[in-house]
Protein backbone atom coordinates (compact mmCIF):
# COMPACT_ATOMS: atom_id res chain seq x y z
CA UNK A 1 0.00 0.00 0.00
CA UNK A 2 3.03 2.34 -0.02
CA UNK A 3 2.72 3.51 3.62
CA UNK A 4 5.60 5.72 5.16
CA UNK A 5 6.66 3.63 8.70
CA UNK A 6 4.36 6.67 10.53
CA UNK A 7 1.83 5.86 8.43
CA UNK A 8 1.46 2.17 9.12
CA UNK A 9 2.14 3.48 12.83
CA UNK A 10 -1.38 5.78 12.14
CA UNK A 11 -3.38 3.44 10.75
CA UNK A 12 -2.33 0.16 12.45
CA UNK A 13 -2.05 1.06 15.91
CA UNK A 14 -2.79 4.77 16.89
CA UNK A 15 -6.15 4.77 14.53
CA UNK A 16 -6.99 0.96 15.90
CA UNK A 17 -6.76 1.51 19.46
CA UNK A 18 -9.81 1.44 22.02
CA UNK A 19 -11.43 4.67 22.61
CA UNK A 20 -10.85 5.97 26.39
CA UNK A 21 -14.41 6.78 27.59
CA UNK A 22 -15.17 8.58 31.18
CA UNK A 23 -16.36 5.45 32.46
CA UNK A 24 -13.01 3.58 31.79
CA UNK A 25 -11.37 6.97 33.15
CA UNK A 26 -13.38 7.38 36.37
CA UNK A 27 -13.10 3.66 37.31
CA UNK A 28 -9.09 3.81 36.90
CA UNK A 29 -9.33 7.07 39.20
CA UNK A 30 -11.47 5.16 42.00
CA UNK A 31 -9.66 2.01 41.37
CA UNK A 32 -6.62 3.97 42.23
CA UNK A 33 -7.34 6.52 44.61
CA UNK A 34 -6.34 9.66 42.20
CA UNK A 35 -7.87 12.64 42.22
CA UNK A 36 -9.88 13.93 39.71
CA UNK A 37 -7.57 16.52 39.00
CA UNK A 38 -5.38 14.20 37.25
CA UNK A 39 -7.75 13.78 34.38
CA UNK A 40 -6.75 14.81 31.26
CA UNK A 41 -3.08 12.68 32.57
CA UNK A 42 -4.96 9.85 33.26
CA UNK A 43 -6.73 9.67 29.89
CA UNK A 44 -3.44 10.07 27.75
CA UNK A 45 -2.27 7.32 30.07
CA UNK A 46 -4.88 4.68 29.69
CA UNK A 47 -4.95 5.87 25.84
CA UNK A 48 -1.34 5.58 25.72
CA UNK A 49 -1.54 1.80 27.19
CA UNK A 50 -4.11 1.34 24.89
CA UNK A 51 -1.62 1.55 22.05
CA UNK A 52 0.90 -0.13 23.67
CA UNK A 53 -1.65 -3.29 23.62
CA UNK A 54 -2.95 -2.74 19.93
CA UNK A 55 1.23 -2.24 19.31
CA UNK A 56 1.84 -5.74 20.76
CA UNK A 57 -0.88 -7.38 18.98
CA UNK A 58 0.77 -5.87 15.45
CA UNK A 59 3.69 -6.78 16.48
CA UNK A 60 3.19 -10.42 17.46
CA UNK A 61 0.69 -10.89 14.16
CA UNK A 62 3.54 -10.07 11.86
CA UNK A 63 5.76 -12.73 13.96
CA UNK A 64 3.52 -15.20 12.57
CA UNK A 65 5.44 -14.29 9.04
CA UNK A 66 8.79 -13.76 9.71
CA UNK A 67 11.40 -14.89 12.75
CA UNK A 68 13.47 -11.44 12.63
CA UNK A 69 14.81 -10.03 15.64
CA UNK A 70 16.13 -6.38 15.72
CA UNK A 71 19.99 -5.30 17.20
CA UNK A 72 19.81 -1.80 16.62
CA UNK A 73 20.11 0.77 18.79
CA UNK A 74 18.21 4.12 18.68
CA UNK A 75 20.53 6.70 17.07
CA UNK A 76 20.27 8.74 20.02
CA UNK A 77 18.23 8.48 23.55
CA UNK A 78 15.58 10.53 25.64
CA UNK A 79 17.52 11.64 29.17
CA UNK A 80 15.76 12.13 31.98
CA UNK A 81 16.33 12.78 35.69
CA UNK A 82 15.40 9.87 37.70
CA UNK A 83 16.83 11.26 41.14
CA UNK A 84 13.41 11.73 42.26
CA UNK A 85 12.20 7.91 41.63
CA UNK A 86 11.19 5.67 44.09
CA UNK A 87 13.37 2.50 43.10
CA UNK A 88 14.39 -0.64 45.13
CA UNK A 89 18.14 -1.91 44.42
CA UNK A 90 18.59 -5.06 43.18
CA UNK A 91 22.06 -4.98 43.24
CA UNK A 92 24.11 -2.47 45.27
CA UNK A 93 27.14 -1.35 43.26
CA UNK A 94 28.74 1.27 43.60
CA UNK A 95 30.75 2.41 40.44
CA UNK A 96 28.62 4.69 38.73
CA UNK A 97 26.78 3.03 36.39
CA UNK A 98 22.51 3.10 37.54
CA UNK A 99 20.02 0.55 35.43
CA UNK A 100 16.03 1.18 36.53
CA UNK A 101 14.26 -1.67 35.47
CA UNK A 102 10.69 -0.54 34.99
CA UNK A 103 8.52 -3.44 34.82
CA UNK A 104 5.14 -5.02 35.42
CA UNK A 105 5.41 -8.63 37.00
CA UNK A 106 1.65 -9.72 35.00
CA UNK A 107 3.53 -7.85 31.56
CA UNK A 108 4.21 -11.18 29.03
CA UNK A 109 7.28 -8.87 27.75
CA UNK A 110 8.91 -7.97 31.45
CA UNK A 111 8.28 -11.92 32.17
CA UNK A 112 10.39 -12.89 28.64
CA UNK A 113 13.08 -10.15 29.48
CA UNK A 114 13.61 -11.44 33.09
CA UNK A 115 15.66 -14.50 32.17
CA UNK A 116 18.03 -11.84 30.43
CA UNK A 117 17.86 -9.57 33.12
CA UNK A 118 19.19 -12.53 35.62
CA UNK A 119 22.11 -13.27 33.39
CA UNK A 120 22.83 -9.20 33.41
CA UNK A 121 22.33 -8.98 37.07
CA UNK A 122 25.57 -12.30 37.71
CA UNK A 123 27.30 -10.65 34.80
CA UNK A 124 27.49 -6.93 35.85
CA UNK A 125 26.86 -7.24 40.19
CA UNK A 126 30.22 -5.67 40.79
CA UNK A 127 29.98 -2.86 38.07
CA UNK A 128 26.41 -1.76 38.11
CA UNK A 129 23.47 -0.67 40.46
CA UNK A 130 20.57 -2.31 39.01
CA UNK A 131 17.59 -1.12 40.42
CA UNK A 132 13.50 -1.54 40.33
CA UNK A 133 10.35 0.25 39.77
CA UNK A 134 7.01 -1.45 39.35
CA UNK A 135 4.94 0.08 36.66
CA UNK A 136 1.72 -0.84 35.24
CA UNK A 137 -1.84 0.34 34.69
CA UNK A 138 -2.96 -0.44 37.91
CA UNK A 139 -1.72 -1.27 41.59
CA UNK A 140 -1.92 -4.64 42.29
CA UNK A 141 -1.41 -7.10 44.76
CA UNK A 142 2.56 -7.87 43.42
CA UNK A 143 3.70 -4.88 43.79
CA UNK A 144 1.89 -4.37 47.00
CA UNK A 145 3.58 -7.76 48.17
CA UNK A 146 7.29 -6.79 47.28
CA UNK A 147 6.65 -2.89 49.48
CA UNK A 148 6.04 -5.12 52.47
CA UNK A 149 8.42 -7.42 51.98
CA UNK A 150 11.07 -4.68 51.37
CA UNK A 151 10.20 -3.85 55.07
CA UNK A 152 11.49 -6.80 56.24
CA UNK A 153 14.89 -6.78 54.34
CA UNK A 154 13.28 -9.14 51.33
CA UNK A 155 12.08 -7.01 48.35
CA UNK A 156 14.70 -8.77 46.08
CA UNK A 157 13.70 -12.74 47.53
CA UNK A 158 9.27 -11.66 46.55
CA UNK A 159 10.45 -9.50 43.29
CA UNK A 160 12.15 -13.27 42.29
CA UNK A 161 9.71 -15.46 43.39
CA UNK A 162 6.20 -13.61 41.99
CA UNK A 163 8.14 -13.67 38.53
CA UNK A 164 9.08 -17.14 39.12
CA UNK A 165 5.09 -18.27 39.81
CA UNK A 166 4.09 -15.28 37.26
CA UNK A 167 1.23 -17.83 35.74
CA UNK A 168 -0.39 -18.50 39.07
CA UNK A 169 -0.84 -14.70 40.04
CA UNK A 170 -4.75 -14.59 39.73
CA UNK A 171 -5.20 -15.50 43.20
CA UNK A 172 -4.57 -12.92 45.77
CA UNK A 173 -3.84 -15.57 48.93
CA UNK A 174 -0.61 -16.83 46.62
CA UNK A 175 1.11 -13.73 48.30
CA UNK A 176 0.92 -15.13 51.75
CA UNK A 177 1.88 -18.16 50.02
CA UNK A 178 5.16 -16.10 48.99
CA UNK A 179 5.46 -14.30 52.42
CA UNK A 180 5.71 -18.10 54.12
CA UNK A 181 7.66 -19.65 52.40
CA UNK A 182 10.51 -16.53 52.38
CA UNK A 183 9.81 -17.00 56.42
CA UNK A 184 8.62 -13.10 56.69
CA UNK A 185 6.29 -12.20 59.96
CA UNK A 186 3.13 -12.68 58.66
CA UNK A 187 1.42 -10.13 60.65
CA UNK A 188 3.77 -7.65 59.98
CA UNK A 189 3.41 -8.49 56.16
CA UNK A 190 -0.55 -8.29 56.33
CA UNK A 191 -0.55 -4.86 57.99
CA UNK A 192 1.95 -3.62 55.39
CA UNK A 193 0.20 -5.05 52.45
CA UNK A 194 -3.25 -3.41 53.67
CA UNK A 195 -0.95 -0.09 54.30
CA UNK A 196 -1.80 3.34 52.46
CA UNK A 197 0.84 4.91 52.93
CA UNK A 198 2.95 2.18 50.62
CA UNK A 199 0.01 2.69 47.96
CA UNK A 200 0.31 6.23 48.00
CA UNK A 201 4.13 5.66 47.86
CA UNK A 202 3.39 3.38 44.46
CA UNK A 203 0.75 5.95 42.61
CA UNK A 204 3.14 8.53 43.19
CA UNK A 205 5.68 6.89 41.58
CA UNK A 206 3.40 5.73 38.12
CA UNK A 207 2.17 9.80 38.13
CA UNK A 208 5.88 10.89 38.46
CA UNK A 209 6.96 7.78 35.43
CA UNK A 210 3.86 9.32 33.26
CA UNK A 211 5.25 12.95 33.59
CA UNK A 212 8.29 11.78 32.02
CA UNK A 213 6.46 10.31 29.49
CA UNK A 214 6.98 6.71 30.84
CA UNK A 215 4.33 4.99 29.25
CA UNK A 216 5.31 1.04 28.55
CA UNK A 217 7.20 -1.96 30.12
CA UNK A 218 9.26 -2.82 29.87
CA UNK A 219 11.61 0.26 29.93
CA UNK A 220 14.94 0.58 30.97
CA UNK A 221 16.60 3.76 32.27
CA UNK A 222 20.77 3.57 31.98
CA UNK A 223 22.61 6.63 33.63
CA UNK A 224 19.56 8.75 32.30
CA UNK A 225 19.17 7.28 29.11
CA UNK A 226 15.78 5.98 28.48
CA UNK A 227 15.28 2.88 26.37
CA UNK A 228 12.31 1.68 25.34
CA UNK A 229 10.70 -0.13 22.75
CA UNK A 230 9.64 -3.92 21.74
CA UNK A 231 13.40 -4.60 21.30
CA UNK A 232 14.98 -2.12 23.96
CA UNK A 233 16.26 -5.66 25.77
CA UNK A 234 18.34 -6.74 23.00
CA UNK A 235 20.52 -3.74 23.03
CA UNK A 236 20.35 -2.80 26.98
CA UNK A 237 23.60 -4.76 27.30
CA UNK A 238 25.83 -2.78 24.24
CA UNK A 239 24.79 0.23 26.08
CA UNK A 240 25.66 -1.29 29.79
CA UNK A 241 28.97 -1.58 28.03
CA UNK A 242 29.76 1.36 26.42
CA UNK A 243 29.02 3.36 29.76
CA UNK A 244 31.12 0.75 31.69
CA UNK A 245 33.77 1.29 28.84
CA UNK A 246 33.31 5.18 28.69
CA UNK A 247 33.39 5.30 32.83
CA UNK A 248 37.17 3.44 32.47
CA UNK A 249 38.28 6.28 30.23
CA UNK A 250 37.86 9.15 32.60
Amino acid sequence: SNLTLQELIQEKIIKSSKIVTDDVINMYLLKNNILPADTPKIKNYLKSINQKERHLNYVDSLKKFSDIKIFLQPPSFKNITTQDLYTYNITNANKGIEVIIISDFSCPACQDAENVLNSLYMKYKDEVCFKFIFFSSYIGESSLACEAAARQNKFKEMHDIIFQNSSILNNDSIYFQFAKELELNMAEFNKDINDIKLLKKLINNKELLISKDIFSTPTFIVNNKVLDGLNAIDYLEDVIKNDIHLLTQL
